[in-house]
C-alpha cells in the first residue's frame, strides 16, 4: 500500500511526525521518530545506554515486537538491547512480512476479522491468494 501511494502522491515512505499527524502539537517538533507510511511509528534508539522513547498519537498501538498494546497519546520510555527498539503498530494493521524458506506471512495487530484480512492482502499488496488457504489463529 505505501509504495503505491508513494509512486501515485509523491509521498515518501519515511514521513515526518508533523506530517502524518498535523493536529497534534507534540509532533511539530519531534526530530528523532518518524513513521514508515501510514501505519508504523519508528525511534531509533540514540544513546549508548539503550533508553529509548517513542511519542504515540492518539489512538491504539502495538509493539511490533513484544506485541505491548499502548493507548496513546503517550510518551514510551523502556530500555532496549541490541534486538529492539521502538516500533509501534497502529492497531488494525495487516502486515505481509517474509518469513523463511521464500514464505511470507501475515501479521495482524489488534482484532480484525480473518475475511477482512484476506481481502486487504489482496487489494493493499497485490497479492492473489490460492483457493486452499490455510489460516492459523493462536
Amino acid at each position: 500500500k505505501t509504495e503505491n501511494e508513494a509512486v501515485e502522491t509523491g509521498l515518501p515512505f519515511i514521513r515526518a511526525m508533523v506530517l502524518m499527524f498535523p493536529n497534534d502539537p507534540n509532533c511539530l517538533y519531534l526530530d528523532r521518530q518518524y513513521c514508515f507510511g501510514d501505519d508504523i511509528i519508528v525511534a531509533p534508539v540514540m544513546n549508548a545506554e539503550g533508553k529509548g522513547s517513542c511519542y504515540l498519537p492518539e489512538g491504539s498501538w502495538v509493539h511490533l515486537f513484544d506485541g505491548t498494546h499502548v493507548q496513546g497519546p503517550c510518551w514510551v520510555e523502556e530500555l532496549y538491547d541490541y534486538f529492539s527498539l521502538p516500533v509501534f503498530v497502529r492497531e488494525g494493521t495487516v502486515l505481509l512480512l517474509k518469513g523463511q524458506e521464500e514464505r511470507y506471512e501475515v501479521h495482524v495487530y489488534g482484532t480484525i476479522k480473518v475475511a477482512e484480512v484476506l481481502e486487504r492482502v489482496q487489494v493493499e499488496y497485490r497479492v492473489k491468494l490460492p483457493p486452499h488457504v490455510c489460516v492459523i489463529e493462536h
